[in-house]
């Protein structure tokens, strides 16, 4: 299960999750195979627009996760998601502002909604 998200107004990539049930390798053109990766393992490669990497997933959480993309309400994984458009914009199509007390950052989409934005 491969998704890959664009941007809801250029179409520029934002991000990409990606699902993999024991014994099915990851394409090299994905990002090829770590080394320390294994054939009987469940595994998931995520890149939401700022972070990215493989995980090891265990058969619960793989079907929890495929569920996640597959259901009638797929749970968001890109970074600049904005839940009131229910799109996703990439970060030139947003406005963003920084604060250091607390540290945040904060974005309004194109639409005008405000958004506190996981940078981590």
């Amino acid at each position: 299960m491969v998704v890959d998200v664009a941007c809801s107004v250029c179409g520029k990539h934002v991000g990409s999750r990606e699902l993999y049930p024991s014994g099915v390798p990851r394409p090299a053109a994905r990002g090829g195979d770590g080394p320390r990766r294994r054939l009987d393992r469940h595994w998931e490669y995520l890149d939401d627009g700022d972070r990215y990497g493989n995980s090891e997933l265990s058969a619960a959480e793989y079907e929890r996760a495929l569920g996640a993309l597959t259901g009638p309400h797929p749970e968001p994984f890109a970074k600049l998601y904005c839940h009131a458009c229910d799109l996703v914009y990439c970060s030139g199509h947003w406005a963003v502002e920084y604060s250091n007390e607390p540290p945040v950052c904060v974005g309004r989409c194109p639409k005008g909604h405000w958004h506190v934005i996981d940078m981590g």
